[in-house]
């Protein structure tokens, strides 16, 4: 039994034309791909900052490296310490029978209320759970 043979296979026939659809094909796309890094753009830290910006000073510098910016008030104010982050009340702060939501709860979706030192319970299903003394809460 003879396989049938296939025009783009064999030295005669008429398939040139299709042999050099192919092979332009392959080559146009090996160019596309190929060119696609060079088009596209990559910015780097100096895109993102005025050409003027000086960076602040590192940290623990004192103020011998850095020029004080006019009405600044001089090194005095490179000195100063940053404000201080307000505490996060804890569970062993809340008082027994109060609810709270846990951090992770932004939209304030599930109370919970304190039955115990350690112990919580959801107001939504019911869920009692324990709850470590340290755990961050919010009102």
């Amino acid at each position: 039994m003879e396989m049938n043979k296939v025009a783009f296979f064999e030295a005669r026939g008429d398939a040139s034309g299709m042999k050099v659809q192919v092979i332009g094909g392959i080559v146009g796309a090996a160019l596309i791909l190929s060119s696609a890094q060079g088009i596209a753009q990559v910015k780097g830290p100096r895109s993102y900052f005025p050409k003027n910006y000086q960076p602040p000073p590192a940290n623990g510098a004192q103020g011998g490296g850095a020029a004080a910016q006019p009405g600044s008030g001089g090194a005095a104010a490179t000195n100063k310490q940053p404000a201080a982050k307000p505490q996060v009340p804890k569970f062993k702060d809340v008082p027994v029978n109060s609810q709270f939501f846990f951090l992770a709860d932004t939209n304030h979706s599930f109370a919970w209320m304190k039955i115990s030192p350690t112990m919580a319970s959801n107001t939504v299903n019911g869920a009692k759970a324990p709850i470590n003394g340290e755990t961050p809460i919010q009102h």
